[in-house]
């Protein structure tokens, strides 16, 4: 046997076995098939940009959290000018001082007191300011005459005899310095009595410890680390909000294999003597972990989408076969009675297979003018569908999902005649969103498409009566049709829509007579004549003027 024979033989046995095995269950292999690759390749991808993104963003996340503790750490550093120059203003630091007779010559010892001086301002002034932990009172030749400590630790000797020129390099600024290997923050001020002379100096200092770099920070500092280090490219850590995690002088370069590190920038602030370099740190781990989390909720989804999609799938399949099973019978019947032919039908197999046969030895059958009837029926009845779907778009309003100016103008002159000619009354109402441009410059165009589109659901909710009608009018005017309607039923109607809109309780900060988003209403009741329409459009139109120009949020009847 030739190859050309052997492959003839292999494309027959082929073509048997596609046409042995069942519809529903080479499409259900199929589903599987492509679900588990298209999932597959779209996990690799989706997990490879969900971990860019989300690690990207928490950059720029952490980037921002450190220049808000940047911030706030300057504020902390300035507001203790801002504090020394309070107390030596207040009332009781000037009238304690005023009683004290301090000479150059006198021979004292420092006077060392545990609690508040009692020329503190009283405790409501102290809560806008810092508490420093050493407040150091000097005569006017810079000899220190009490200190205030609220700190049980030692005062170094440096701080207690403060030389001048730390006194005048903190005079007036806030000033970072060392003292004893430790880090200080110090700020002056001098104050001179009613004859300009120099009569004491007050002087604040703590140290840069770990209190004060929480005290620092304040909210901005929950949920991350920070940290001061020194300089350089041996950067160790000197303080810490934490210093369980991050104690001291623990080297940064072993730390960015655990924690991720962002904001490290110098700082050198003002009158200053050291340099100190500020951190912001967050732990690898979490952000794994928070990625790992994502990842697997997302994996979850795509295993039950696939899941799902194969199950509809595989119904969809079911129902196609068992109609294709019954348009092969009609098939057959019709072969049978009408062209006299007889079309054997095998019991087992690919279904769509054994209908295209059939289909095949049936069309060979039909003259080509029924075919092109058939064509030419199926074109006009498609011409008259869209021909339909158009006309009902161009009567709806795109924003709202409601009748159009269009549409109402339509409904109205119906309506019209149909009153005329049963002298039944026809009212209208005509609504406006009260300061709605205000609500729009606020919010923005988008917000206000939204809030349109709220309002005219709940307008279109509340007429419950067969019949009503309402359509947007133009921008933010409705307008509402009632047809059969005297004046007092038109008005509780109004007064239903007024107060459904204003229980939305939709924030406009901007509004004029409130804070939430509300709307006023003119309405008109006639009995058509010969008038034209127009008339009562008009009527309803002033109606809702007088409403706006009483103060809006109200109904006026015409």
């Amino acid at each position: 046997m030739s190859d050309k024979h052997k492959l003839i033989n292999l494309q027959t046995a082929f073509h048997n076995l596609h046409k042995n095995i069942p519809l529903t269950l080479k499409m259900f292999l199929l589903t599987v098939v492509v679900s588990l690759l298209v999932w597959f390749v779209s996990d690799y991808i989706q997990v490879r940009k969900l971990r860019l993104i989300y690690f990207a963003e928490l950059q720029e996340d952490l980037r921002l959290h450190a220049i808000e503790d940047r911030l706030s750490f300057d504020r902390y550093i300035k507001s203790y000018n801002d504090a020394v120059k309070m107390f030596v203003t207040h009332k009781n630091f000037i009238n304690y001082i005023e009683k004290k007779k301090w000479a150059e010559t006198d021979t004292f010892e420092i006077r060392y007191k545990k609690r508040n001086p009692e020329w503190f301002p009283n405790r409501s002034v102290l809560r806008s300011f810092v508490k420093p932990r050493y407040v150091l009172l000097l005569d006017s030749h810079g000899k220190t005459r009490e200190t205030y400590g609220f700190s049980q630790a030692r005062l170094p000797d440096a701080l207690l005899r403060p030389s001048s020129l730390m006194i005048a390099k903190s005079h007036g600024q806030s000033f970072l310095t060392s003292i004893e290997g430790a880090s200080y923050l110090v700020a002056s001020e001098f104050y001179f009595d009613s004859l300009g002379e120099l009569r004491a100096i007050l002087l604040l200092a703590s140290p840069l410890d770990n209190k004060f770099l929480i005290d620092s920070l304040g909210v901005y500092g929950q949920g991350h680390l920070v940290a001061i280090l020194n300089p350089g490219e041996d950067s160790q850590i000197l303080v810490s909000s934490n210093l369980t995690e991050l104690p001291e002088g623990t080297r940064l370069e072993t730390l960015q294999s655990r924690y991720l590190v962002t904001g490290k920038e110098f700082f050198d602030y003002g009158a200053s003597e050291i340099q100190i370099k500020y951190a912001t740190f967050v732990l690898r781990e979490k952000i794994d972990l928070l990625v790992k989390s994502i990842v697997s909720k997302a994996r979850n989804t795509y295993i039950l989408s696939s899941f799902t999609l194969i199950l509809t799938f595989t119904f969809i399949m079911f129902w196609i076969t068992r109609h294709i099973e019954k348009l092969i019978e009609r098939i057959t019947d019709f072969s049978h009675e009408a062209l006299g032919t007889s079309l054997k039908e095998p019991q087992k197999g690919d279904k769509l297979q054994i209908l295209e046969e059939s289909f095949q030895r049936l069309t060979d059958e039909l003259k080509a003018s029924t075919i092109k009837r058939v064509i030419l029926d199926k074109e006009l009845y498609e011409s008259k569908k869209m021909e339909k779907v158009l006309e009902f778009i161009s009567s709806i309003d795109g924003l709202t999902s409601i009748a159009n100016r269009r549409e109402f103008d339509k409904t109205l002159d119906v309506e019209w005649r149909r009153a005329m000619r049963s002298s039944a009354p026809l009212s209208l109402i005509m609504i406006d969103i009260d300061y709605f441009k205000h609500y729009n410059d606020l919010y923005g165009h988008m917000a206000g498409d939204n809030c349109l589109q709220k309002l005219a659901r709940t307008l279109k909710d509340s007429l419950k009566r067969a019949g009503n009608f309402i359509a947007r009018y133009g921008g933010e005017e409705f307008v509402v049709i009632l047809p059969n309607t005297e004046i007092m039923e038109a008005l509780l109607v109004a007064e239903s829509l007024r107060k459904n809109i204003e229980d939305l309780n939709i924030e406009h900060k901007d509004s004029k007579i409130g804070e939430n988003v509300t709307i006023s209403l003119g309405v008109s009741t006639t009995i058509p004549d010969k008038n034209e329409s127009y008339d009562l459009l008009t009527s309803a139109d002033k109606a809702l003027y007088q409403a706006k120009k009483e103060g809006r949020n109200r109904v006026i009847k015409a």
